[in-house]
């Protein structure tokens, strides 16, 4: 009866054992024994992957995954204000990034990333059609209006602008992020809640829920503890260790501390000053950094440190754009939004709930002396924990599994794997990437490393060669000359008698070597320029 209860029919046939005659019990019992054995060993990593494969298929709240998709959406609109948008650090004086990379007048060429070397510099009209495009796709994906085609366009066009000009976006690690949640957040079901597509749906009578499988937000989470635990390798080096480079060269910058002059007393600015610009602040910041990117993404896994995560997280970005960094635009708000993924896949409606019914949860006395001698204060915060999300996981083994592709869990292994290897690859190649930026780009260096260069002019002067006073003052000694009578000189165009001078001139120029001109001024220059081109052939083999 129980059996029939539990959904299960009993055969009530007999079992039939087979025993060879000379094969006593005891052997039978063996046998049994190894081969039992046997086919729990074979089965061990299909039992691995099927565990795996059931939870990728968990059913969780699709809330989470929402607000993701309306964050993101918020924020690539925002990307593509800024695009339009004067930047006083523009390299044409206050002009526009557009401008700066793009629409110039004075672009000639630009610099892709390794791979896309096809991609074309589009006109001027059309860059500003990209633009435009990525900025309204980026809205109605936050709406949720044919989340797909609206998410894909925004992603096509972002990728773009990002990969086209990589002077724009090399150092800027976040503009990979967003490129990265952009793709991603394509093939995911984001539009299942809180969306004009939902509305639709429901409108017009069709099949929905509220529920989605748990592998798009399984995957987001993985891509952001990759991306934070690299960040933080890529701050395990000497000049972040023990010069605090680039901290300390970040923090002596005018602009960190100067915007607070007008909000405080001239004394209490003083002290904030000197404190900010000190050295012990920036060892605080650099370490405090390192240990922030190592574990923040960890923290986010554990129900019990996933609000002192939170919190440390939005400390974290509030700091970089109020007090360090000027120049790393929607950073912090994208770090702020893409973090929300770690929290219960249904907050957004208990956050909801509790905005209608506030009440506070009890916290957990028990943990808190413990959790204060195991981490001294930072222990102590974490007497709240994050609740159990309702749906996910948590139910029985394969109950109310939702259907995916069977290509899916290979997929979500495949990508983590080869995020997770890309950033090491300059590890592998010779020399220091910091210097050959060999490899090192989608290493996740976010403000890791900075240089400074200042030009140096070495004179070397002797005096048998071009004497400084004599009746040769000034002229070349070739007889004192032992190399090839070739001397270099820093010249300007304007103030050079070219008619003085030969047809052919080679002019030796720091950045691109050696360029050959032809002097149509000089006398008795070719007047065509057939001639001049035959004339250069001949002298030049």
């Amino acid at each position: 009866d129980a059996s029939e209860k539990a959904g299960f029919k009993q055969d009530s046939r007999p079992a039939q054992i087979s025993v060879a005659p000379e094969q006593t019990a005891v052997e039978a019992s063996s046998a049994t024994t190894m081969t039992r054995h046997s086919t729990d060993s074979s089965a061990a990593f299909p039992s691995v992957w099927s565990r795996w494969v059931q939870l990728l298929r968990s059913p969780v709240d699709a809330a989470s995954l929402a607000l993701f998709r309306i964050g993101l959406g918020i924020v690539m609109a925002l990307e593509a204000l800024d695009l339009c948008l004067p930047y006083p650090q523009a390299i044409s004086m206050g002009g526009s990034p557009l401008e700066t990379y793009f629409t110039g007048g004075d672009i000639r060429f630009h610099f892709p990333y390794e791979g896309f070397e096809w991609l074309p510099l589009l006109p001027k009209t059309w860059i500003h059609v990209v633009t435009g495009l990525l900025g309204v796709s980026s809205l109605l994906m936050a709406a949720g209006w044919k989340h797909r085609w609206t998410s894909g366009t925004a992603c096509l066009c972002w990728i773009y602008l990002w990969t086209v000009e990589s002077t724009r976006s090399y150092w800027q690690s976040h503009y990979y992020m967003e490129a990265l949640a952009l793709f991603l957040i394509v093939w995911t079901p984001a539009s299942a809640v809180m969306s004009v597509d939902a509305w639709r749906a429901r409108r017009n009578s069709k099949p929905s829920s509220n529920l989605v499988p748990f592998w798009p937000v399984l995957l987001l989470r993985g891509q952001l503890v990759i991306a934070y635990f690299y960040a933080g390798v890529a701050k395990i080096n000497l000049d972040w260790l023990l010069g605090a480079v680039p901290v300390r060269w970040f923090l002596t910058e005018p602009h960190v501390t100067a915007p607070y002059a007008k909000w405080m007393p001239q004394s209490a600015f003083t002290m904030f000053e000197s404190f900010v610009h000190s050295v012990p602040f920036a060892y605080f910041l650099s370490y405090t950094g390192l240990v922030f990117d190592l574990l923040i993404g960890f923290l986010f896994l554990f129900r019990r440190s996933r609000y002192l995560a939170m919190a440390l997280m939005a400390l974290f970005h509030l700091t970089n754009h109020f007090l360090i960094f000027e120049n790393i635009g929607r950073f912090p708000l994208a770090g702020l939004a893409t973090a929300t993924i770690f929290l219960n896949t249904d907050w957004p409606r208990r956050f909801w709930r509790w905005v209608c019914h506030p009440r506070f949860s009890r916290p957990d006395w028990g943990w808190f002396w413990s959790g204060f001698i195991a981490l001294p204060v930072v222990g102590g915060l974490l007497v709240w924990k994050a609740e159990r999300t309702s749906l996910g996981t948590q139910g029985p083994p394969g109950s109310s599994l939702l259907t995916i592709a069977r290509w899916t869990p290979m997929v979500v292994v495949g990508w983590l794997a080869w995020q997770a290897i890309i950033p090491l690859r300059h590890y592998f190649i010779a020399g220091d990437a910091r210097f050959t930026y060999e490899g090192l780009s989608f290493s996740w260096r976010l403000k890791t490393d900075t240089g400074r260069g200042k030009v140096i002019e070495m004179q070397i002067k002797d005096e048998q060669i071009i004497p400084a006073s004599g009746p040769n003052a000034g002229r070349v000694q070739w007889e004192q000359w032992k190399e090839a009578p070739v001397i270099y000189r820093k010249v300007k165009p304007e103030e050079l008698a070219w008619d003085s001078l030969p047809e052919l001139i080679i002019v030796a120029e720091p950045l691109v070597g050696d360029r050959i001109f032809y002097n149509q001024a000089a006398r008795g220059a070719a007047t065509t320029e057939l001639e001049a081109r035959r004339r250069v052939q001949r002298w030049w083999n």
